[in-house]
């Protein structure tokens, strides 16, 4: 064991040697392989971001999306009547239940220029049953009729100065005034990550910003909802008893609670990543092309560092020659080129890292983009390392045969 480990300090020592020896190249080949892994690296963060992050709220795991569906829960709806929420609180599966949903409105503060954002209109409990502690501020009163707003942390750091107190300073929605009572803290930003919302008001006052009427007939389904499931209490046993309380509905209000065959509407639980995934169908040919075109762009960098040490290994024959007449064994000598490309992929990946660092802090700026978390965790860091190691092995392995 010991002479293996020395064997490989003594090769990577050489390739050590032998990449600074030759800086414009190592340059050159660095920066090709660190473009294609900082467009990797960034997009594994958008899709560990989508995928893989729970929900930023305490006990992720116990919030599930629940959802109207057909009996064999293939086809999804968009959401669950408002006037019927308290059925599903009573069904015993929940410790809290909330809605939600989102919508464009102009919003005007702080004597800014009006512009079209997204706001979140929820039902009052909505940030206890999450368990979200506000950064500063409370959350709305138990009845939700009062015009209060919970902004965003983004919201507060772009619209007002640092510093500035903003418990009770005036927001206007589509010029009706709201006043905001508290901000949510920094690691929360939506629960849909597609739409991220500047704030959060009760949903009771739709009626102020729109025409019609509150609570919504049975009729509207554009509330999605979220329970926290009780304690003791299994995403099945949940399931259980939310589709004896979707039978009483169907019994009691048959025209919105059966689908177009007639047959019994049921309700289904979804966790984060299957509510991001499944409502949308062309979700997975999104990601297959993502994938394909990273996977590309990755080959071409392999390519481009591959030719370039395929280049400088005509220069070096008449290296390899001589230590090839001194007793080097070929192994050895392969031994030793891959070790060089396993720095160069080193290097290409260190910079490929702060490249990504960079773009994904360029594109969270983006109102788009800004509900997603891209802050890279251990998911992205072995991402880079296994598409660095892979990407050196690529390359290197034509060059070192050829040698």
């Amino acid at each position: 064991m010991k002479r293996v480990l020395d064997s490989l300090r003594l090769d990577l020592r050489y390739g050590v040697r032998q990449v600074s020896r030759t800086p414009f190249f190592t340059l050159v080949a660095v920066i090709s392989l660190g473009i294609g892994i900082t467009i990797a690296t960034t997009a594994f963060s958008l899709l560990n971001a989508i995928l893989f992050k729970p929900l930023p709220v305490p006990d992720a795991d116990r919030v599930v999306h629940v959802y109207a569906s057909t009996r064999d829960g293939a086809t999804l709806y968009a959401g669950i009547p408002y006037l019927d929420l308290d059925a599903i609180r009573n069904s015993g599966a929940f410790s809290g239940v909330t809605a939600w949903y989102h919508t464009n409105v102009k919003v005007r503060a702080n004597d800014g220029t009006p512009e079209r954002r997204r706001v979140g209109l929820v039902t009052p409990d909505f940030f206890q049953t999450l368990r979200i502690q506000l950064a500063e501020g409370r959350t709305f009163t138990s009845d939700g009729t009062q015009p209060e707003i919970v902004i965003s942390e983004r919201f507060k750091r772009r619209t007002f100065s640092t510093g500035e107190t903003v418990i009770g300073r005036p927001v206007l929605l589509n010029d009706v005034p709201f006043t905001i009572i508290g901000v949510a803290p920094v690691s929360f930003r939506s629960i849909d990550p597609e739409n991220p919302q500047i704030g959060w008001i009760p949903a009771a006052h739709s009626v102020n910003l729109f025409s019609g009427r509150f609570p919504l007939d049975r009729s509207t389904r554009h509330f999605r909802t979220l329970g926290r499931l009780a304690p003791g209490v299994t995403p099945s046993s949940a399931t259980a008893s939310l589709n004896r309380v979707a039978h009483t509905l169907a019994q009691t209000h048959p025209q919105y609670w059966r689908d177009d065959h007639g047959s019994t509407l049921r309700l289904t639980l979804l966790s984060q990543r299957e509510s991001v995934t499944r409502p949308n169908p062309d979700f997975y040919k999104s990601l297959a092309l993502l994938i394909t075109m990273v996977v590309l762009v990755l080959i071409l960098a392999c390519t481009n560092v591959g030719g370039l040490l395929l280049a400088r290994g005509v220069s070096r024959r008449h290296e390899i020659a001589v230590r090839l007449t001194l007793g080097a064994s070929r192994a050895r000598l392969v031994r030793q080129l891959l070790a060089e490309a396993v720095l160069l992929g080193t290097l290409g990946g260190a910079l490929g890292l702060a490249g990504a660092l960079i773009t994904t802090r360029l594109v969270g700026r983006f109102p788009v983009f800004e509900a997603f978390d891209f802050a890279l965790d251990w998911r992205v860091l072995l991402s880079v390392i296994l598409v660095s190691l892979t990407c050196a092995l690529v390359f290197g392995a034509t060059p070192a045969a050829h040698a």
